[in-house]
């Protein structure tokens, strides 16, 4: 098959910086505008002074439009012909999709009984590793945990279940988004849908039973253990969780479902990886480095918009650090050993961006759900929505303060070191 690059479109890449300068994030805001002022030919200087941030930032963000061009924007900022980032996507009409993954990959191989979980507890890569095959074992992994956590999250007595076979979605996808560029289009987007319709539904199952913890913990401590004014509001909950369940089981037990890991799996085993020759011609530790920074850089220009983030700005560093860390957990086992470090400084930001996006999507189902109940019930869940909203401020103003520990010069020392192993 012809290797195609993904590209985004316009040749023309006016349009889309324009619609970038109204997007919902200021700081894409920010990059689209240093760019334009710089294709209008202004210095670092002026458009330093006119956007509102030092020349030395100009000086990185230009350097990477020369060599990156519209791929410095976050991959969400052009939703009609690039991949979009997270799972709450707008829905696909799942009974008119019949689509299949354009293998070269014969009907014997596709019938064939893998052994994918040989792949489940590590994927085993080496630093002289190409990029493809880095990608290959990256892929089979994380695909080999997806199916490892399957019956478990299929028969839903343990929450874990759902919670760790939703992470392994993720981390696949993380995988795809690294190797975008480079593979097949038909082939990442199929893939990438099939893993959005899995991460979907056991997104709206999680999402649920990670409400119920909190609700359960604020009747422990708010209402001295007393359930009944919350009745009404477990009542909805109920109807809505059997929904998630139903939707869940449904997809996880359905043929689609089944024939894309019997088809991915297979693609990926046979050496079909739809992966672009340029991936075959470079090493893990020629590439990783710059990935790891290039995902660094990322985060640590939220930076001078912490103070005044609010939750659409809080939700995109939640991203950012999340596809760090699944940078360098996808490819730890070549780096030093320094990594646990920034590994466990990560964690520590992600539990805390974590539950401050648990309390905005409490409010969100709260304020869903708030129109389904009697009016006399509405008081008790107004007052739960109340505790998650006080919650949720709470947390964004200690965020400048968590953010010290992770962006600071004995994080970066780590980093450097762990990388320099390569």
């Amino acid at each position: 098959m012809e290797q195609k690059q993904v590209t985004v479109p316009p040749q023309d890449p006016i349009p889309s910086l324009q619609k970038a300068l109204s997007h919902k994030l200021e700081y894409v805001r920010q990059r689209a505008r240093i760019i334009l002022l710089t294709l209008e030919g202004q210095d670092e200087n002026t458009i330093a002074e006119s956007v509102g941030v030092s020349p030395r930032t100009v000086l990185k963000w230009q350097n990477a439009w020369a060599q990156d061009g519209l791929w410095i924007f976050p991959q969400e900022v052009f939703t009609d012909t690039m991949p979009v980032e997270d799972e709450h996507d707008a829905d696909i009409d799942d009974d008119e999709d019949d689509e299949q993954l354009p293998l070269n990959v014969n009907d014997e191989q596709q019938e064939a009984e893998f052994d994918l979980m040989a792949f489940k507890d590590a994927p085993n890569i080496l630093p002289n590793d190409s990029m493809a095959e880095a990608g290959r074992k990256l892929m089979l992994h994380n695909l080999a945990q997806m199916q490892h956590y399957l019956p478990t999250a299929i028969i839903g007595e343990d929450i874990e279940g759902v919670h760790k076979m939703r992470v392994a979605t993720r981390r696949l996808r993380s995988v795809l988004d690294i190797f975008v560029r480079y593979m097949d289009t038909d082939a990442y987007r199929i893939v990438q849908k099939r893993l959005r319709q899995t991460a979907r539904r056991l997104g709206g199952v999680r999402d649920l039973d990670v409400f119920r913890g909190y609700i359960t913990q604020y009747i422990e401590t708010e209402l001295s253990g007393d359930t009944e004014p919350l009745l009404p509001l477990f009542a909805v909950f109920d109807a809505q969780y059997g929904k998630a369940r139903r939707r869940l089981e449904k997809w996880l037990n359905g043929e689609k479902y089944s024939n894309f890991v019997l088809t991915f799996s297979a693609m990926l085993q046979s050496g079909d990886t739809q992966l672009g020759e340029d991936l075959h011609l470079y090493e893990v530790n020629q590439m990783v480095p710059r990935l790891i920074y290039a995902d660094l850089e990322y985060v640590r220009l939220h930076r001078p918009f912490l103070s005044q983030a609010g939750p659409d700005e809080l939700h995109a560093i939640r991203l950012d650090l999340k596809r760090l860390r699944y940078a360098l957990e996808s490819f730890a086992e070549v780096l030093g050993a320094e990594v646990e470090t920034v590994i466990k400084a990560l964690k520590r930001q992600q539990d805390h961006f974590g539950e401050l996006n648990d309390m905005h999507v409490a409010v969100k189902l709260l304020n869903d759900w708030m129109k389904s109940l009697a009016k006399p019930d509405r008081d008790a869940a107004k007052a739960f929505r109340h505790y998650c909203q006080a919650r949720a401020e709470a947390l964004t103003a200690q965020v400048p303060s968590v953010w010290e520990e992770f962006d600071n010069q004995q994080i970066r020392r780590a980093l450097a070191q762990a990388v320099g192993a390569l």
